[in-house]
């Protein structure tokens, strides 16, 4: 055989081999198109990493630990809910507690004015019988009369005016104060030239009085007030 037909005979057996190794090298479960014998350890196709992700998932340590991160994805979840719904009743119970406090306070400060006017009423009532008592006596005591009577009545006198004054009640100061309608009642007149003396109480018929600190009136004080001529 010449060296033409050698090379044409060595050429047609290396194609021949280089086809049998291409189909040798197909792989029946390889995404890459290896076969199973092939190296994994220099494939670039990511064959070897699926297969570990597919055993892995496979592997009962796993589905555990996958079966207790849902629960406690679940859990978390769950508690965002409470936590929501804990925080929105939470700021209604505070809604509530504002309006109570509101409403307390409202109630207090209703019972201490219903206190404090029961009070006035009940001391109004008390002055109503002791007052014209005392005035009996201070006209007896004008008349005059046996003394051991004046000292008598002096001393009944000097009893009812305590008595008023620890109910709270003073006399409203009256002779030569200028006339003020919210305390006195001027029942008279009497002429005066006198500028000084003008719109000021010249007498006192009857004595005024009321709660003590400028309070309530218990009653006006019936006077007669200068004006001039």
């Amino acid at each position: 055989m010449d060296d033409k037909n050698k090379k044409t005979n060595k050429h047609e057996h290396h194609e021949h081999g280089h086809h049998d190794h291409e189909h040798e090298h197909e792989h029946d479960h390889c995404d890459c198109g290896c076969e199973d014998e092939h190296d994994h350890d220099h494939c670039d196709c990511g064959c070897e990493e699926h297969m570990s992700n597919d055993a892995f998932k496979d592997n009962e340590e796993y589905k555990k630990y996958e079966k207790a991160f849902i629960q406690l994805e679940d859990a978390l979840i769950k508690a965002d809910k409470e936590l929501t719904q804990a925080q929105k009743k939470a700021e209604e119970n505070e809604h509530l507690a504002i309006s109570y406090k509101k409403d307390l306070e409202r109630y207090k400060e209703r019972a201490k004015n219903d206190e404090e006017n029961f009070k006035i009423k009940a001391v109004e009532n008390i002055a109503d019988k002791l007052i014209p008592i005392l005035d009996s006596f201070e006209q007896a005591l004008k008349v005059g009369g046996d003394k051991n009577t004046i000292k008598g009545f002096e001393m009944i006198e000097a009893m009812l005016k305590s008595a008023i004054q620890s109910l709270g009640i003073e006399e409203i100061e009256t002779l030569n104060q200028p006339f003020d309608p919210t305390l006195h009642n001027a029942v008279s007149k009497k002429k005066t030239k006198d500028e000084k003396k003008s719109n000021l109480v010249s007498a006192v018929y009857q004595k005024g009085y009321r709660l003590e600190n400028g309070g309530k009136v218990i009653r006006h004080a019936m006077v007669e007030v200068y004006v001039l001529e």
